[in-house]
């Protein structure tokens, strides 16, 4: 999956494996250039690990908040903050993020693994799930490089649009999703999802005046 993904991140790679729970990552150096910034980004301290994309606009911001609680940075980037703002608030960090991005949470000490995507859902954020397992990634090459997905077309997600104005990101397979804006489920050892964040996807209207209403978990 991860090599599935290497036009979009060519500086670096990374994999971590804890347990059930496997997070990989290919970089695209923006920020922070340094190999301390690299992913997916561990904090032993705090029992944290976090594969991210996108860009935090006021995470200077939120850095200083966060040292003024204590919190001790090794990177100079807005990575270290999504990880420790998700220490200092919980599930009201992506409340506190402005910007555009997707990301994977994994705790250490309860085992859980959350999702989050941004209010606009300008970064992909895709998964598909099972009884045994769950998959996610920012690209659906990367899912059909696991293999064992359904690749037959949505046709509900090409629904209202002519087939050249039907969006890339709207041809999944049925057996995959993409993840709701302005949200962050978690999955926890026993395997259940609960919505989290979302109180508002803000989505463009349409010409006739009308949202839309994505698909969530």
């Amino acid at each position: 999956m991860n090599a599935a993904m290497a036009a979009r991140g060519p500086d670096a790679e990374g994999v971590i494996a804890r347990g059930r729970v496997a997070l990989a990552h290919r970089r695209l150096k923006i920020i922070d250039l340094s190999e301390r910034a690299e992913q997916p980004m561990s904090d032993p301290l705090l029992g944290l690990s976090l594969v991210f994309n996108g860009c935090i606009y006021n995470y200077r911001e939120l850095r200083r908040e966060l040292e003024g609680l204590g919190y001790r940075f090794f990177s100079d980037g807005d990575t270290e903050v999504v990880l420790k703002g998700w220490h200092a608030w919980g599930e009201r960090a992506p409340e506190r993020l402005q910007g555009m991005f997707a990301f994977a949470l994994h705790e250490r000490d309860s085992g859980r693994v959350i999702l989050a995507r941004d209010r606009l859902g300008i970064k992909p954020l895709y998964y598909t799930e099972s009884p045994r397992e769950l998959r996610f990634a920012s690209s659906l090459p990367a899912l059909l490089a696991a293999r064992g997905l359904d690749t037959s077309l949505d046709p509900v997600a090409c629904t209202g649009r002519s087939w050249t104005r039907c969006a890339a990101h709207s041809l999944k397979p049925n057996s995959s999703r993409s993840l709701r804006c302005a949200s962050s489920p978690t999955c926890s050892r026993g395997g259940r999802t609960s919505p989290r964040w979302s109180r508002r996807c803000l989505r463009p209207r349409s010409r006739a005046g009308t949202g839309t209403t994505p698909r969530g978990w």
